[in-house]
């Protein structure tokens, strides 16, 4: 900006004349600063001189003549005013900060966890860490692991890992992993590894997967009216009951009772009944097998041992019989049977 003096009005009175730098816009007051003329606005072209005459320039007007040209970039951000022709400087403001007091220091303290409930209801998951478990109910949603089993146990939720001690029921729910049973287990499904032992009762479902190692019963015994509903059979099997859809292991040996579906046979059956329609495919067949009158069994791939009693059977493709076979009634032979 330039500043500079003149009478520009020829009053015998000094001016002020101001002007920008690049000289496209002039403004002029008198010493109380007043506009006394004119704002002109160059729009091309600059202003080469502003001396209009001669004057002094005083210390006010110089501040007012800085002003004119100021552009406050917020509300109250000009540092002066101009009251009644005067200038006077705006007190200063100043803005507080807020105060940010130190946050006190918090500490979480870890939830008191309560020791499993060793017996009545239980409502929460728990690990018992081989603890014994007595005269429980397992409510329904709730998970007990690594647990030793006692008394009545009723259950309508999970287990896991558990070994049942001797003369202890257990009735309900699902079983997994790991079960050693020393007791009775009643109407379970059983999604796990392997279960070992004990009684088998009441409608017992295994979800099996062979290749992985699941669904495996092992050294049971199942007691009468007793339903098995798949399931791999492994070691001695000792069956008064149903098995269905079952798959037994090269070293088993099942015993008894009756066997309905498909029997997927690695090992041996001895002394069972075979429901209507019932398919024994492969392993060995000793004892007394007996099929149904009117909708025989048939065995394919399998071998008869000697001394066997077959009634009621189809000696199918594949299956040898050894010396010594005792064919009862109701036994027929498909054509690719040997004897």
């Amino acid at each position: 900006m330039i500043v500079t003096t003149g009478d520009v009005n020829n009053d015998g009175t000094v001016d002020i004349i101001a002007g920008d730098a690049g000289g496209t816009e002039v403004r002029i007051f008198d010493l109380d600063g007043n506009s006394i003329g004119n704002v002109f606005s160059v729009a091309t072209g600059n202003i080469t001189s502003l001396a209009f005459g001669k004057g002094t320039l005083t210390e006010p007007s110089a501040i007012l003549a800085r002003e004119v040209f100021k552009t406050p970039t917020a509300p109250n951000l000009a540092e002066s005013t101009l009251v009644n022709g005067n200038v006077v400087d705006k007190p200063e403001t100043t803005t507080e900060l807020p105060v940010i007091l130190d946050k006190p220091a918090t500490t979480t303290e870890l939830p008191i966890i309560p020791p499993p409930p060793l017996t009545g209801a239980i409502g929460y998951s728990y690990n018992y860490g081989g603890q014994t478990l007595s005269d429980a109910v397992i409510e329904s949603g709730t998970s007990v692991a690594k647990v030793e089993l006692e008394g009545a146990i009723s259950n309508q939720g999970l287990v896991s890992n558990a070994t049942l001690l001797p003369d202890t029921t257990f009735t309900g729910g699902k079983m997994t992993g790991y079960i050693v049973n020393n007791g009775t287990i009643a109407d379970i499904e059983f999604v796990g590894a392997e279960l070992i032992g004990g009684y088998l009762s009441g409608v017992i479902i295994v979800s099996s997967e062979p290749t992985l190692g699941l669904g495996i019963l092992r050294d049971v015994t199942v007691l009468p009216e007793t339903l098995v509903v798949g399931g791999v059979l492994a070691g001695d099997i000792d069956n008064h009951g149903t098995l269905v859809d079952i798959i037994i292991k090269a070293t088993a040996i099942v015993t008894g009772g009756i066997l309905e579906g498909v029997i997927q046979n690695n090992g041996r059956l001895q002394d069972v009944t075979l429901a209507k329609d019932t398919l024994i495919q492969g392993g060995s067949v000793a004892g007394t097998v007996i099929g149904n009158i009117d909708n025989p069994a048939l065995i394919i791939d399998a071998e008869v041992l000697e001394d066997t009693v077959l009634e009621n059977v189809i000696i199918g493709a594949g299956t040898h019989l050894a010396d010594e076979v005792n064919i009862g009634e109701g036994v027929h032979f498909e054509s690719d049977s040997t004897k």
